[in-house]
């Protein structure tokens, strides 16, 4: 799937063998990503990122043929129409398959298209489900989900590196995960050869953030912006995807409230403390109370709030710097964001003060 030029006929008998693309696509996430092993999930990440690549690419490079009146076409979305419960009944529970099936027959005819839509939600349902599980093959994998660094993989991996003979079964065999390890985890590519491949693949990273560790949050936002920084179409394709600023303000939200609920419960036990002073007669109330800074010099929330907030103010800053309506749409966004959250408008605050320390850094233009 990753080589270049691509195998022939490769794409074609994977869709034939699953009846068409979506069917190759759930199972390699129904059986492959849908894993608990951490090496078997990465390689399952890996080959529906390439195969997507290899379908989309192969979509792009097809045109319509002129040669289809616009009678045929009504004749096939009737025999569609008539087929449309058969087909249900094949394809239920697989979800995807009857998608497919009942969209719009003119579509699938013309461009050949499949529900990429679908199947990166369902991606992002899996990877939800294991994140606990996610490790760092995972973690390179995605980031092979994210961008395209224009390297592929070479011819020099036969079938019989991967696939070994078990002798403790007659006739079975065994996957050498060690093998593609060395051949396809070389870790992550490089910055300046980086290249964002879709939108939904940032949407799938971004809304999967909200539900990791702190440790993996700090990763991946410190991905992210060095991605910003070093890519020259990453900034336009992040601000591309929909839900880039919904995602990233509940981040800089969760941050905020984890600050403030570690400042509530300190200030409940000093007053607690307080209280049992004056039960006891201790009258030591002459001091001022100093404002509580620990949660915010502990290393992984200030290492969070910093990344989040730069990210977001660097994309809100290009976003002004753009001009025209982009720009008061972006800050527009932003400010009615603040009735999601509790903190709402303390968040969207700070982001504009950090918005304004970005212009007046980078300027306006």
């Amino acid at each position: 799937l990753q080589k270049n030029p691509p195998v022939p006929h490769l794409i074609e008998s994977l869709n034939e063998i699953f009846e068409n693309g979506n069917g190759a696509a759930a199972w390699m996430l129904c059986c492959i990503v849908n894993s608990n092993d951490d090496s078997i999930r990465a390689l399952g990440i890996k080959s529906l990122t390439a195969y997507l690549h290899a379908v989309m690419s192969s979509n792009q490079t097809s045109t319509p043929d002129p040669s289809i009146h616009l009678s045929s076409i009504q004749g096939t979305q009737k025999e569609g129409a008539t087929a449309k419960l058969t087909m249900t009944m094949k394809y239920v529970g697989t979800g995807l398959g009857v998608i497919s099936q009942s969209a719009n027959a003119l579509s699938n005819l013309i461009t050949g298209r499949f529900n990429i839509k679908v199947v990166y939600k369902l991606l992002w349902h899996l990877l939800k489900c294991h994140r606990e599980e996610l490790g760092d093959a995972s973690t390179a994998a995605l980031m092979y989900l994210l961008v395209d660094d224009g390297s592929s993989a070479s011819g020099s991996l036969k079938l019989s590196d991967v696939l070994v003979q078990k002798n403790s079964f007659v006739g079975g065999f065994s996957l050498n995960t060690e093998c593609l390890t060395s051949q396809y985890s070389n870790g992550p590519p490089t910055l300046a050869r980086q290249n964002i491949r879709n939108t939904h693949g940032v949407s799938t990273v971004l809304r999967l953030l909200r539900f990791l560790s702190p440790d993996k949050k700090e990763r991946w936002l410190f991905d992210f912006l060095a991605l910003i920084l070093a890519s020259p179409n990453g900034v336009n394709m992040i601000l591309a995807c929909d839900d880039w600023q919904p995602c990233l303000f509940q981040l800089v939200a969760e941050v905020i409230e984890e600050i403030n609920g570690d400042r509530d419960d300190s200030g409940n036990d000093e007053n607690a403390a307080k209280e049992e002073d004056a039960i006891v007669g201790a009258s030591n109330y002459s001091s001022p109370v100093a404002v509580d800074t620990e949660p915010l010099s502990r290393p992984s929330v200030r290492t969070r709030y910093d990344l989040s907030l730069k990210l977001y103010s660097t994309l809100l800053g290009h976003c002004v710097r753009q001009g025209d309506e982009k720009a008061f749409e972006a800050v527009e966004m932003a400010a009615s964001l603040q009735r999601v959250d509790a903190n709402g408008s303390e968040v969207f605050s700070i982001i504009l003060s950090h918005l304004l320390a970005d212009l007046i850094e980078k300027g306006t233009v």
